[in-house]
């Protein structure tokens, strides 16, 4: 749902477009089969068009790269994956990187040139490849391509890319100088969209033919075809395609004689040319100005992170140091106990060695006393009254005396 709607407000609504776009990719996130890959590669794909109608063509390619060509390679549709192949490589040819662009047409080409299809990717591959061939000077390969086009248009003569064929074959013949052929081509090809209603090409395709007559220095002949173009609202609507037919314009009437009105176009030719330099010059300078705000921003970022993290390490240095110092307490209030208790233990340990010793130095002098005061006095007792009974003869006989005696 979210991808059909997207389509529908794809070039009416951008914004409701992008908003269905990122719902729908929202809603797909959850799901891993062929067939969400595949719409997910189309929901990128049709971001990529918003971002290349804002023409930011770094973002299309990102888009295309890294979003639409994975996911269609993940949906295994060969030829939706061709397709973005394809649309890779013209994005890469606009943007003057034309060995990209080669490797990218020849992808297209390897991945659907034997399998039947009634598409026309392949045959337009061939042509917009034929192009970029001429533009990288191999004309070789250029030729190549537009005979493989050739055979296939040959069974669709009414087909809508006779006019593009015819385009790319004027362009190579005017390439390699064969100005009679590069004619020929041109006329056939505006014959061909004019049956098919394409006056835009039919305009691009009678500039072409007006270059060739230039080159052959048939103005004459050329004047007609370009006062036509400058006539067509459409092919005019743009600045570019403005400047040059003034510009133009300017050189054959100046090549015919008519000196006062290629004035007239020079003079108007450098007018609209001051307005898109000035026009460029306001965007250079808002694009400095947004790149000089960003760098601004990023700088206040990398400021306020730092701030962040010196104060996350504040924070945590105070916490390491209120730790220490609690541990440091609690180890000191341990040793301290400790050494009281140690103290206390030892006086105690002190005051019973001390009670122990005097209590053996009492049990020494009290046997002392014992062995030299009484004992020797009992003994002494015996000695006497053991001597006394032995000179009374008639007391030997005395129990009592002797029981006292022997105690």
């Amino acid at each position: 749902y979210y991808f059909f709607e997207s389509n529908l407000y794809l070039y009416k609504d951008p914004k409701k477009s992008t908003n269905a776009i990122l719902e729908g990719e929202h809603q797909l996130l959850k799901f891993e089969t062929k067939e969400f890959y595949t719409f997910r590669a189309k929901l990128w794909y049709s971001l990529g068009i918003l971002a290349q109608e804002k023409d930011d063509q770094k973002a299309t390619l990102d888009i295309i790269l890294n979003k639409v060509i994975p996911f269609a390679k993940k949906s295994q549709d060969t030829l939706m994956l061709a397709k973005y192949y394809s649309q890779a490589g013209k994005i890469f040819m606009n943007n003057d990187q034309l060995e990209k662009a080669e490797e990218y047409y020849n992808r297209t080409i390897d991945l659907i040139k034997n399998k039947p299809t009634k598409s026309t990717i392949l045959l337009n591959t061939y042509i917009i490849a034929s192009s970029n061939y001429i533009f990288l000077k191999k004309h070789s390969k250029a030729k190549i391509m537009l005979d493989k086009a050739k055979n296939m248009l040959s069974k669709f003569p009414k087909s809508i890319s006779q006019s593009d064929y015819y385009w790319a074959e004027g362009n190579y013949y005017e390439e390699i100088e064969q100005y009679s052929q590069a004619l020929k081509s041109y006329t056939i090809g505006i014959s061909r969209a004019t049956e098919q209603g394409q006056d835009y090409i039919v305009q691009a395709l009678e500039m072409q033919k007006y270059s060739v007559l230039t080159k052959l220095k048939r103005y004459s002949e050329a004047l007609p075809l370009i006062t036509k173009v400058a006539r067509d609202t459409a092919y005019m609507s743009t600045t570019n395609n403005r400047k040059s037919i003034f510009n133009e314009l300017a050189k054959t009437y100046n090549h015919l004689g008519k000196d006062a009105l290629a004035y007239t176009w020079l003079r108007r030719y450098s007018l609209l040319n001051d307005s898109i330099n000035d026009s460029q010059l306001k965007n250079d300078i808002n694009k400095l100005e947004i790149k000089f705000r960003n760098l601004e921003n990023q700088k206040k970022i990398a400021t306020l992170e730092a701030e962040k993290e010196k104060a996350v390490l504040s924070s945590k240095n105070s916490r390491l140091m209120i730790w220490l110092l609690g541990t440091a307490v609690v180890l000191f209030l341990a040793v301290t106990i400790f050494t009281l208790n140690y103290y206390r233990g030892k006086n105690k340990l002190d005051r019973t060695t001390a009670m122990l010793e005097g209590e053996e130095r009492e049990r020494k002098r009290i046997a002392r006393d014992l062995h030299d005061g009484l004992g020797g006095m009992l003994a002494g007792v015996k000695i006497k009254l053991s001597s006394w009974v032995a000179n009374k003869h008639n007391l030997k006989t005395d129990v009592e005396l002797d029981r006292i005696i022997y105690q």
